[in-house]
């Protein structure tokens, strides 16, 4: 008969460690914090290759002497440099439009000039003016080549917006009979100037116009495009083209007596009086929180009825009529 041994029957079954629950909850959270580590440096590493100056604005938290560099930027340039360079792609700079001072988009600390140069091709055949903007570029003064005063200074080109101007039908719209067999065409039209609107504007960022004339007949009509540059964010957006039978430039008004300008674009044509008027609002989105709502004119000021029947043959043309319908309602006070 055998007998057990007596080392194994002196073994004693090892107790069994009780797990703590905090070393689970430990255990979890150090999982998805990694995980939300590599996700953070995934997502950096994708917007680095796409927009390397992601990083610029951790400048500003940084000494002079560290600087984030940057890469995906054209090296400074003088103006010189600049119209050299143009000319040998065919195309040429125009008149730079000074801008107010703004931080620096490189250190994010210093203030510096800036300005937008209008990029100009010539159109053969053409009419008129022959060059047409094709692209605007953002460019800021530089610090960093500032030691010899007597150099040319040199620029830093920040962004640039590709320029393609309206096409013909939507220009001609305002003067185009319905009924009419010619609605214009798809070709566009160039945009020859560059101005800032100056007097009573919005305080929001600096607001723009480019602007261009065509001949229809005997009527001469500008046309052009509403320009928005955000300087926090470096950012420049078109939110609105335009067009004037009258050849008139959009102008700034405060109009509804709300205290904010708005943007006041004359489409008469004849005898017929036509506006369209223009409120600034905000939306949600970062680069340019700024966008032109329309206003609606059918509105009238007061709810009366003979009042909205006077503006109604007003609008139809009916001038004689309608005077008639507001001398009534004066008389009755």
């Amino acid at each position: 008969m055998n007998r057990p041994s007596p080392l194994l029957s002196q073994t004693q079954p090892l107790p069994q460690s009780k797990r703590s629950p905090w070393g689970t909850v430990r255990w979890i959270a150090v999982m998805l914090l990694a995980a939300g580590g590599i996700a953070g440096a995934g997502w950096w590493g994708v917007q680095l290759m796409v927009n390397p100056q992601t990083l610029l604005w951790m400048n500003r938290w940084f000494p002079d002497w560290i600087p984030i560099s940057v890469t995906g930027l054209k090296p400074p340039q003088t103006m010189t440099q600049i119209r050299r360079e143009l000319e040998q792609a065919g195309l040429m700079a125009g008149e730079p439009l000074p801008l107010d001072k703004n931080t620096s988009f490189l250190d994010q600390k210093s203030l510096v000039d800036e300005m937008l140069l209008p990029i100009l091709k010539s159109s053969t055949p053409c009419q008129g003016t022959c060059d047409r903007i094709v692209e605007l570029r953002l460019y800021q003064s530089t610090l960093a080549r500032r030691k010899d005063a007597q150099r040319e200074p040199y620029f830093q080109q920040v962004s640039a917006l590709p320029i393609v101007g309206p096409d013909d039908a939507s220009v001609v719209a305002p003067i185009v009979d319905a009924r009419s067999g010619n609605q214009g065409s798809t070709r566009a039209l160039p945009l020859t100037m560059l101005s800032r609107f100056e007097g009573t504007v919005p305080s929001e960022g600096v607001w723009l116009n480019l602007s261009g004339r065509t001949v229809r007949g005997d009527t001469t009509i500008a046309y052009g495009r509403v320009l928005h540059y955000n300087p926090r964010r470096f950012h420049l957006s078109t939110p609105l083209d335009w067009t004037s039978p009258v050849g008139k430039d959009p102008v700034w008004q405060e109009l509804t007596g709300q205290g904010q300008p708005e943007l006041l674009i004359d489409q008469t044509v004849g005898m017929e009086p036509q506006f369209k008027v223009y409120r600034v609002t905000t939306i949600n989105f970062a680069p340019n929180p700024t966008q032109l709502e329309p206003i609606a004119l059918l509105e009238s000021a007061l709810n009366l009825p003979a009042y909205d029947t006077a503006l109604l043959l007003a609008r139809s043309g009916l001038w004689s009529p309608s005077e008639q319908w507001l001398q009534s309602l004066k008389r009755r006070g």
